[in-house]
């Protein structure tokens, strides 16, 4: 409605940002390699100096077959995504950062271990992550962008989140056959004070067990056979566990636990 847009308008401004990144590489000693880089973001909708998004890397080489690495990342979103159940059915809406939205961070830390294979023609990569969220932004439950309020702080609220897994890809060939898979074990979760009581859910992308294989196969030099596999753990949900029934008002609906029911997939 042309009410909403108003209000959204008046809350929260387009947004433009400045972005740079500038890297640095050296193998300071041998079979030692580091790379440090860092992107300042200015947001127009922020009266505030740049911040900084560092990010480092370091890579030791074991032998030629066998290398090992450990990082650390620092992310700037320029944007909010925030979820609108009965916003003209589902829609999913973005926003810019502001006084009342302040800017999504993240930081990553992850080491990990390359081997290549070469008798087997197969090369594996090996990495473990911990991501930790701030100012994660969602609506209060029960809540819509079509719900009646003054402004978007009555219904819009932050949090945190984490986000931690073991992801495994590798690659070879056999004679005319490629292939190449990939399995992430991972766990991610949210924590509004508004939602579940204050403690800790799952959040609606938590995906524990994604599981991907491609196969290509030359049958000549004109003719390639494809064939793809996917496995994804299935999408979390929140459902009513039984409703409370009024005198003069309609039923209404008991929700359980956050997101702790899974689709059938």
């Amino acid at each position: 409605s042309s009410d909403l847009v108003s209000r959204i308008r008046e809350d929260i401004s387009p947004v433009h940002t400045i972005q740079m990144f500038s890297s640095w590489n050296s193998e300071f000693m041998e079979g030692w390699k580091v790379n440090v880089g860092i992107r300042p973001i200015w947001i127009s909708s922020l009266s505030t100096i740049p911040d900084l998004q560092p990010r480092a890397n370091l890579q030791w080489s074991f032998n030629d077959q066998t290398q090992f690495f450990v990082g650390f990342a620092r992310l700037i979103q320029d944007y909010h995504y925030v979820p609108s159940p009965g916003f003209v059915g589902q829609n999913d809406l973005l926003f810019a950062p502001s006084e009342l939205l302040p800017v999504e961070r993240s930081e990553t830390l992850y080491l990990g271990w390359n081997q290549n294979l070469s008798k087997l023609n197969t090369s594996i990569n090996t990495e473990i992550y911990y991501r930790r969220f701030d100012n994660l932004v969602g609506l209060l439950p029960g809540t819509s962008l079509l719900s009646p309020f003054e402004d978007l702080g009555d219904v819009l609220i932050t949090g945190k989140g984490e986000s931690y897994g073991l992801s495994i890809a590798a690659e070879g060939s056999v004679n005319k056959l490629e292939w190449t898979t990939n399995i992430n074990l991972s766990k991610t979760t949210r924590q509004f004070d508004e939602i579940n009581f204050g403690e800790t859910h799952p959040s609606k992308f938590d995906r524990p067990v994604v599981w991907q294989m491609d196969l290509r196969y030359a049958l000549s030099n004109r003719w390639v056979l494809n064939s793809a596999f996917s496995l994804s753990s299935s999408h979390l949900i929140t459902i009513p566990e039984g409703r409370q029934v009024g005198v003069i008002f309609p039923p209404e609906p008991q929700f359980g636990i956050r997101n702790e029911y899974l689709i059938i997939s």
